[in-house]
């Protein structure tokens, strides 16, 4: 087991999970004592509106990644080991933060 570097209480650690076994690598590679996975779920639609908006129209993986857009949304959705699934359609990001701040209090904060 490595040891974590003094002072670090929480690490927040973001990738896109494309099926269960990628998911379960990155919970493995953590190597947390505890954590909690988080889906952030939107509209295909609205997904496609945000990477278009978010990468360099001249960037060559734009098109393969608008055309994944929809298995990517489904598996989000269909990850069992998400614990707690957010809508961020139409929900703000600070929204979000408190949805998941109130599923673990106890580390996050809150009520």
């Amino acid at each position: 087991m490595r040891t974590r570097p003094p002072g670090c209480e929480l690490f927040i650690v973001g990738a896109t999970a494309t099926s269960a076994d990628y998911l379960a690598a990155v919970v493995s590679a953590i190597e947390a004592d505890e954590y909690l996975v988080v889906g952030l779920d939107a509209d295909p639609q609205t997904l496609r509106k945000r990477i278009v908006a978010r990468e360099p129209p001249e960037w060559s993986g734009l098109p393969q990644l608008l055309d994944v857009v929809d298995e990517i949304a489904l598996t989000i959705r269909s990850l069992e080991d998400v614990q707690l699934l957010c809508s961020t359609d139409k929900a703000s990001p600070t929204a979000v933060a408190e949805q998941i701040r109130q599923a673990r209090p106890d580390v996050l904060g809150g009520e």
